[in-house]
């Protein structure tokens, strides 16, 4: 999946906001880039561990 692609879709929440915001520091803009990108890749490295164990045979 391309970080760009989620950069989009991170934007579209603000297209109805029309107060621009000035007060963000270097931090906050690193965790509006950021937090998406590693939630969507969190989900799918879960996701793709609970399907690989589904296909493996139960060990006991």
């Amino acid at each position: 999946m391309d970080a760009a692609f989620i950069w989009k879709l991170s934007k579209l929440g603000r297209i109805g906001s029309t107060r621009q915001r000035y007060d963000d520091d270097f931090a906050d803009r690193l965790n509006y880039q950021y937090t998406s990108v590693l939630l969507f890749l969190f989900i799918g490295l879960i996701g793709i561990r609970q399907y690989v164990a589904s296909l493996s045979p139960a060990v006991t």
